[in-house]
Order: C-alpha cells, then sequence, then structure tokens
C-alpha cells in the first residue's frame, strides 16, 4: 500500500515563536475494489486530502471539542 509522511511546523508571522508542530504517517485505505491502484498519485491524493480537512478542522474547533479521524476502511470503490 502507497504510504505519505507529513511533517509541520506553524509559527507565528510576526514573532516567529513556534505555535505547534506535528507529524503523521498514513497509508491508503483499505478498499475491496480499489480503483485507485490504478495510477500511485490517486493514493496520495485521498491521503493529503483527508489531511486537509482534518487540518482545517482542527484549526476551527471549539477548544476540548475532538475531530475525527478517516476510517482505514472504505467502500467506495474510488
Amino acid at each position: 500500500n502507497p504510504s505519505v509522511t507529513f511533517e509541520a511546523l506553524l509559527r507565528d508571522g510576526k514573532t516567529g515563536e513556534l505555535l505547534a508542530s506535528f507529524a503523521d504517517k498514513r497509508t491508503a485505505p483499505f478498499r475491496i475494489i480499489d480503483l485507485n491502484k490504478l495510477t500511485l498519485s490517486s493514493a496520495n491524493h485521498d491521503i493529503v486530502d483527508s489531511w486537509a480537512r482534518e487540518l482545517v478542522a482542527t484549526l476551527h474547533r471549539k477548544p476540548g471539542e475532538k475531530i475525527a479521524r478517516r476510517s482505514r476502511v472504505s467502500l467506495l470503490p474510488f
């Protein structure tokens, strides 16, 4: 299965102070019929899209609110 690793540092634009750092490694979700396996980049786009949705949700969450991660299994063929 293809995998993607992501690392980031978030800094204050004015002071340069480090606000947050994080890292993650993900593999493409398991699919019984996987049309994304036709090209390697399709699975990578799926992983990066998932990170983008979670990052936006995290940055806009209320204090104490939990953000759900995507499932490791998908019934969608793409």
